[in-house]
């Protein structure tokens, strides 16, 4: 997913020293909190891990989209326009919805390196 860098920059800036690890993913920035995928960028778009409850309130409420791509909603995930998080504190607060529930989640271990 590629990322548009000036959102990628203000990510990086609001997310810091918060425990996220940025990691080049499906061809866009990301950021991962214990080790699950939790806050991408897709194009000029959050895409934001929250659970299905919290989703479903934000899809309602018209602050986010069902995070569609292929056709198939995924379940828990929201696509978040540029206007719902144009302030810090907006964009803090989908940082904080996201590290809320993706808190709740059993961490991930690191996979191990393969040899080549």
């Amino acid at each position: 997913m590629p990322s548009d860098p000036a959102v990628s920059k203000r990510v990086r800036s609001a997310i810091a020293d918060r425990g996220f690890e940025e990691r080049f993913f499906f061809g866009g920035d990301a950021w991962f909190f214990q080790g699950n995928f939790a806050i991408g960028i897709y194009h000029d778009q959050l895409t934001c891990r929250i659970g299905v409850d919290a989703a479903n309130t934000a899809i309602d409420d018209g602050l986010a989209r069902p995070m569609d791509i292929t056709g198939k909603p995924m379940k828990g995930w929201v696509f978040v326009d540029p206007p719902d998080f144009d302030t810090k504190a907006k964009l803090v607060d989908w940082i904080d919805q996201t590290a809320d529930f993706v808190s709740t989640l059993p961490a991930k271990a690191p996979k191990a390196k393969t040899k080549k």
